[in-house]
């Protein structure tokens, strides 16, 4: 059986997850776009250790770290997302994947009404997955990166009530493997 598990940020995977951020087509999508030191990244995860509103995950496909998904706003109503693809070979459906595991996780919280993303202008993939399934892209903006480039994000806007509706489009367009690990994906504690 194929198998999806979110592994929270810790010590443990530090060095995948920093080799993964730290990489020039990451911080290239990134706001922050700076090189992420061990110190750093130690002091963050001391942070997200005392801050339940934030969840971090490293996604495991049958053993084998792949990605990353965050959420920014667990417990109010407006969730943030954001999620990027680890493995320099990305496999076919991942990243639908991965949008509906996030768009999952994230309304499982009662509280969740909104779930809300920001997709650099030159990141055309998720742009397009985007628009094929309907989300409601609510406008974009220039931001200032911590390099100082200017970079055009769209921003978008899932409201509970379209949650099935996007879903079942997602669906389309995955295999059946990853079919699988939608529907049976745990978060590990």
């Amino acid at each position: 059986m194929n198998k999806a598990v979110l592994v929270p940020f810790s010590h443990s995977n530090s060095e995948t997850v920093l080799a993964w951020r730290n990489s020039s087509r990451v911080r290239d999508n990134s706001i922050d776009d700076a090189v992420i030191t061990n110190e750093a990244h130690a002091a963050f995860l001391d942070r997200l250790a005392v801050d339940t509103s934030r969840r971090y995950f490293v996604v495991e496909i049958n053993g084998v770290p792949q990605a990353v998904l965050s959420f920014i706003g667990i417990g109010t109503e407006k969730v943030i997302w954001g999620c990027y693809i680890g493995s320099e070979k990305v496999q076919p459906g991942m990243f639908p994947m991965l949008a509906c595991i996030g768009i999952r996780y994230a309304f499982n919280f009662k509280s969740t009404r909104y779930l809300n993303s920001e997709v650099a202008e030159h990141n055309t993939a998720p742009l397009k997955f985007n628009a094929f399934l309907g989300l409601n892209d609510v406008g974009a903006i220039e931001k200032t990166t911590s390099s100082g480039r200017k970079v055009c994000f769209h921003q978008f806007s899932l409201p509970a009530d379209q949650v099935d509706c996007i879903l079942d489009k997602a669906r389309k367009v995955m295999t059946a493997s990853r079919k699988e690990m939608l529907d049976s994906f745990e978060v590990k504690k």
